[in-house]
């Protein structure tokens, strides 16, 4: 599963075991579906004129767009410049009108736009558009056991440096599950990561949340959750809203639902 969310707030999430995308209010209301445009679809994103991209990284190797009305709007394909291989990519972002893939947790790849039409050039951007349009930003682990994330923000246009900062998360990090950022700019991290008395025979983990400043990088606010236990192939568990504050897919064995987590 994956999810992500339109300019109302109105979440969607790929359903790939029912082959359609899920819209829901933030109340837990079903808003409607639409069926998926990709035959094994692993993430989507949302332009802010409602046209949805949909990747399908392994089977069809294409983002499937459908347009605000619900039809399906043509595809762009993965395989090409930047993408030897389709399987590497590792996120849909859309940028106004452009679409982009991620290679790898880093570069861009710019695949044509939202109306579906390819770009032969296919430049690249070295990360993840800020939804603010100030800059690109980029994560990586730094000291596992420490806790430490290295956090990028790249200015554009120039691409000048703007900082790297080590993001302290207080526990050793499993993984990164969150790099986005909301309309006022700032920047939002999440891991994974191992609670205190975890243990081989009995693991805890738990879903860690920083919230960034986008001037100098400097933390603003935290935030924590249990992490999902069921088991289960999620690609994005995790999104930021515009207004700001995140919402967490939660899976249970009765079900999903949504958390709302809030940077204090």
């Amino acid at each position: 599963m994956s999810l992500t969310a339109d300019v109302a707030g109105t979440l969607v999430i790929v359903d790939q075991v029912n082959g359609r995308l899920l819209k829901v209010e933030r109340s837990g209301k079903p808003a409607g579906e639409v069926p998926l445009p990709v035959q094994s679809a692993q993430d989507v994103a949302v332009a802010k004129d409602g046209t949805v991209a949909v990747m399908d990284r392994l089977v069809d190797k294409a983002i499937g767009l459908i347009g605000p009305d619900g039809r399906p709007r043509g595809e762009l394909k993965l395989a090409g410049k930047g993408f030897a291989e389709p399987g590497g990519a590792t996120g849909v972002f859309v940028d106004g009108a452009d679409v982009y893939a991620e290679r790898e947790h880093g570069d861009l790849v710019k695949l044509g736009t939202t109306n579906g039409v390819a770009d032969a050039q296919r430049p690249e951007v070295p990360g993840r558009p800020s939804r603010d349009g100030h800059g690109w930003l980029t994560a990586s682990l730094g000291d596992r056991q420490e806790g430490t994330v290295l956090l990028t923000f790249i200015d554009r246009p120039g691409l000048a440096h703007r900082f790297t900062r080590a993001v302290p998360f207080g526990a050793p990090l499993v993984a990164l599950n969150l790099l986005d950022s909301d309309e006022r700019g700032v920047i939002y991290l999440g891991a994974l990561v191992e609670l205190a008395g975890s243990t081989p025979e009995a693991p805890r983990f738990g879903i860690e949340l920083a919230c960034v400043d986008a001037l100098d990088g400097h933390l603003l606010g935290r935030a924590r959750t249990d992490a999902n236990t069921v088991p289960g192939e999620t690609f994005r568990e995790l999104v930021v809203l515009d207004e700001g504050g995140v919402v967490f897919l939660r899976r249970t064995e009765q079900g999903a639902g949504l958390e709302r987590l809030t940077c204090h």
